[in-house]
Order: structure tokens, then sequence, then C-alpha cells
């Protein structure tokens, strides 16, 4: 639910900036807590795990809960459908709802359906037209002078990272997701104050 902070969410000093809530309130340092994780009735074809879970920064009593179902079918696909319940989340608005998973290093091919070549964000995006784009992890890093949120490609239809061999993994969305891949993680972005202060992982976040 949080993402690296930008020059907009923030400004020296005001505790009323967007920064300064999302911190108040924890969304920076969320732990999650597995409330309930069942297996759902199935099929031959498929079979889906149902997990209900709580996330909230340690010692706070503001929490958000979701359910997300994952439903796995016989050829290596799977689908993840979530709820989430933020109403006891004390914030005017939330910097992100989603999920982020590390994917294996070597994966450095990345082509997507959806807005490009360029980066682009619900407030930028009339600029990048829709179509089919091909780049590198690397390319997506964008070296502003304070490090920040940086890469996101909105309105994708769907995602691919793989390898040299074209191994690799396929999302889609449903319909569409904002999506970005970098060597970078959220928490670097999100402490680092000048770019030579980035750890670059061999991973793609």
């Amino acid at each position: 639910f949080m993402r690296g902070r930008t020059d907009n969410d923030y400004i020296i000093g005001n505790q009323d900036s967007y920064l300064s809530e999302w911190q108040a309130a924890g969304l920076d340092r969320l732990a999650t807590e597995v409330i309930e994780c069942t297996h759902e009735p199935s099929s031959a074809a498929q079979t889906a795990i149902r997990c209900v879970t709580r996330h909230a920064a340690p010692g706070s009593e503001h929490a958000i809960r979701c359910t997300t179902i994952y439903t796995f079918d016989n050829e290596g696909c799977f689908r993840v459908t979530n709820e989430v319940d933020t109403a006891a989340m004390p914030v005017t608005t939330l910097p992100r709802v989603g999920m982020r998973c590390g994917l294996a290093a070597g994966l450095e091919r990345l082509s997507w359906y959806g807005r490009g070549p360029h980066e682009s964000y619900p407030d930028r995006k009339q600029s990048a037209l829709v179509g089919l784009y091909c780049a590198t992890v690397d390319e997506q890093f964008f070296p502003f002078v304070d490090p920040c949120e940086c890469g996101g490609h909105t309105d994708t239809r769907w995602v691919e990272l793989a390898d040299a061999q074209g191994c690799g993994v396929r999302i889609t969305g449903l319909p569409t997701l904002h999506v970005s891949a970098l060597h970078y993680g959220m928490e670097d972005l999100m402490c680092a104050g000048h770019v030579y202060e980035l750890p670059r992982t061999k991973e793609v976040h």
C-alpha cells in the first residue's frame, strides 16, 4: 500500500503533506498478519486458496484488511483476486493499492501492451500512446535528483519479463494494470537521498 515518494507527496517541514499522513498511519512500515488461510472447493482443472490478512504498523490499532484468492489451473497459470478494506486507515488518500513480488535475476527483457514508451501515470499519460513496447528493466529507472517513484506504465493490458532465452512470466490485467519493473526496491527509493545511495539488485522488483 506504499510506494516511493515523489516531490509532490511532501514539502519539507509540512506536517499536512501526503507523505506525513502516510507515515503517521504507518503505511511505510506495515507488517502482515495472516488471519486465515483455507483451501477452496476445487475441480480437476483448478484449485483455489483463500487468505485473509491484516496489515498494520507495529503497535497501531489502524489496519487494512485483505481477502485474497489465488486460483491455480493445471496449465501453470494462476489468477489473483483481491478485496481490500481500508475503512479503518486514517488517511485521505492511499499511495497505492496493489501487489509486488521479487523476480529472479536474469528476467531483464521487458515487453508490455499498454501506454508507452516512456513512463506514464494517471495524471500524466496522454502523451503515452497505447501500443506494444519492448525495453530492458534497467531502462525503466529515471535518475531523478531525489530518487523517487518512477518507471510506471498505466493502462497496461499485459506485461512480460523474460530472460535471454525467452523464458519468463506474463502478468495480465483484468482489464488493465499499472505496472513497473525496477532493480530497486520500494524501501530503497523511500530512503535514498541521492542516486549513488541506491543499491541496485540483480533481482527485479
